[in-house]
């Protein structure tokens, strides 16, 4: 039977036809959308409610329901009936199966009776003989442990003999071991020693002569150091000298140079300077084999080696051209 669900009404239909389209199912129910469908709807509502009111309709609807009826009645005692018979059934199977398992029981006991009836007897039987055997046997087990026991003592003899054999013999062989032994370490501790004291000498004069060596060669680092030290200080001297020469060129140049800004604050050419003695300061030395300059003429005719030269000897770079090398030596002296 399909399930029933509930179906909002649309804003066109009316309280009645949304219960009535609400207790219908749903499968092929259309809720009409326009008023056309609406119109159309209710034609047909109209239709089918003027024919359930016919009287033949009624007829028709009440057959039906009397039919429903009977057959509802029919299945119930249809159901009475199958209760009793169940019933029936369920008490006779009972009756017969405690009647089987009773006279099932009966005969499997009388016959577990019998059974065991036969066994005892048969166990009694076997006892006795059983009895006997054991006799038998113990009887048996006795003459043998007597024959075991003879030849334990007979074997216990004879190991005891062999062990007292063995036992002279192990102490005969191990006082001979023993003298051996005594004697050869006893050779092997005068050989050790006599080892010992000639590493001994070995080592002792090895060492002096490492000794001397250590020695040797301590002197002559001492010396070697010496002299490089002697070196290296004459080296630094050196090297201060030079750094103080370069500190007096660095003092003349900031001289010269305050010159120049001097002489340009007070508007004269510094083409018109002429080369001032500065007391025994650097711009009075000279190359070796050379005068002091005096004058531009002197730096204007120098050629590319002669610039160089006073260029080293004042600690300039020396540039890669030769006018580039003459206007450094004119910087120097304040003359650009």
């Amino acid at each position: 039977m399909p399930e029933r669900v509930a179906i909002p009404s649309s804003p066109i239909a009316t309280d009645s036809e949304t219960r009535i389209l609400q207790a219908l199912p749903l499968n092929g129910i259309t809720i009409p959308a326009t008023p056309e469908q609406h119109m159309l709807a209710v034609t047909y509502q109209n239709i089918v409610l003027n024919k359930f009111k016919d009287d033949s309709s009624k007829a028709a609807v009440k057959g039906q329901a009397e039919q429903a009826v009977m057959f509802v009645d029919k299945i119930a005692g249809l159901r009475a009936m199958h209760q009793e018979i169940d019933g029936v059934v369920t008490r006779q199977f009972e009756q017969h199966a405690v009647e089987a398992v009773d006279g099932v029981a009966d005969r499997v006991f009388q016959k577990i009776s019998q059974q065991l009836q036969v066994i005892i007897e048969t166990m009694g039987t076997n006892n006795t003989s059983l009895n006997e055997r054991i006799t038998t046997l113990d009887e048996d087990i006795g003459k043998r442990f007597d024959n075991f026991d003879n030849r334990i003592k007979t074997l216990q003899e004879d190991v005891d003999g062999r062990f007292k054999t063995l036992q002279e013999d192990v102490d005969g062989r191990f006082q001979t071991l023993q003298q051996n032994v005594d004697g050869r370490f006893q050779t092997l501790q005068q050989n050790v020693d006599d080892r010992f004291q000639t590493l001994q000498q070995n080592v002792d004069g090895r060492f002096q002569t490492l000794q001397q060596n250590v020695d040797g060669r301590f002197q002559t680092l001492q010396q070697n150091v010496d002299g490089r030290f002697q070196t290296i200080q004459q080296n630094m001297d050196a090297h201060v000298q030079t750094l103080g020469q370069r500190i007096d060129h660095l003092q003349v140049s900031i001289m010269r140079l305050d010159a120049r800004v001097a002489n340009t604050i007070a508007g004269r050419s510094s083409v018109q300077m002429q080369l001032v003695p500065i007391g025994d300061d650097l711009g009075q030395t000279a190359p070796q084999g050379h005068q002091p300059l005096t004058n531009r003429n002197q730096i204007e005719n120098m050629t590319a080696s002669d610039l160089t030269l006073w260029l080293n000897h004042y600690h300039i770079t020396v540039p890669h051209g030769v006018v580039d090398r003459r206007r450094a030596l004119q910087q120097f002296y304040g003359m650009v």
